[in-house]
């Protein structure tokens, strides 16, 4: 099983290679904030809290700051693999 950095780096470096879409880690976060934050053109600030598998969920925090950010409008997605990214934001072919 790969560790959480290992996905989130990997997430990052895709989404960043992307058109129209900027992704980066929040250093300083309030507590329970989700792991990553992308800016995409077409679908406007996504968060995104990443996993090592589906068995590892959200502590109550990071619940709470999920449900925060939902009721202010936001999308959050708790994901454990790169191919979840994908499924959230589907490359258009050229």
């Amino acid at each position: 099983m790969k560790l959480e950095s290992a996905i989130q780096a990997e997430i990052l470096g895709w989404l960043n290679k992307q058109d129209n879409t900027m992704a980066y880690k929040h250093y300083e976060s309030p507590v329970g904030f989700p792991d990553v934050a992308v800016l995409s053109l077409s679908r406007g600030t996504i968060y995104l809290e990443i996993k090592r598998s589906k068995k590892h969920k959200p502590r109550p925090i990071q619940k709470y700051m999920h449900e925060k950010i939902r009721k202010c409008g936001g999308e959050v997605y708790v994901v454990w693999s790169l191919e979840m990214v994908k499924d959230i934001f589907p490359i258009k072919k050229k």
